[in-house]
């Protein structure tokens, strides 16, 4: 299981990367240039000025990494095959298994639609969440 973790991580870094790069550029420089005439210290104008405004590019990133969490069947069918013994076996495989290999067609499609109805779940439970802690200019 770590090297799934590892493996996960690191295909998705560069993704994160890229992005916050691109939300930091947005960021306007005449706010940083107030809080320094102000006496705002490096750690104060991050907390008050850069967290803000990245905070709905957290909020996207937060919301695609629980969905893509919930689709790394390739990953663990490529590395582990759901193994050793059954320790790596996450929903989306547990699907493919009773789908495709024991051909239970019914289970797995009512697997499927708990898995959906889970991350629907999650991302409304980060959508109300995200009306009081993400800043919007």
């Amino acid at each position: 299981m770590p090297a799934l973790i590892i493996m996960a991580i690191w295909g998705g870094i560069g993704y994160s990367a890229v992005i916050y790069l691109a939300a930091l550029q947005d960021v306007p420089q005449d706010l940083y240039e107030a809080a320094e005439l102000d006496g705002a210290g490096a750690w104060t104008a991050f907390r008050r000025i850069t967290l803000p405004f990245l905070s709905p590019t957290s909020f996207f990133l937060l919301v695609t990494g629980f969905i893509s969490a919930s689709q790394t069947f390739g990953m663990i069918n490529l590395m582990t095959q759901g193994g050793p013994g059954r320790s790596t076996t996450v929903l989306s495989y547990y699907v493919y298994l009773n789908g495709f290999q024991f051909y239970k067609f019914g289970y797995a499609a009512a697997m499927a639609w708990v898995m959906f109805v889970g991350v629907l779940a999650l991302t409304l439970i980060l959508w109300i969440v995200q009306r009081r802690a993400v800043y919007y200019e």
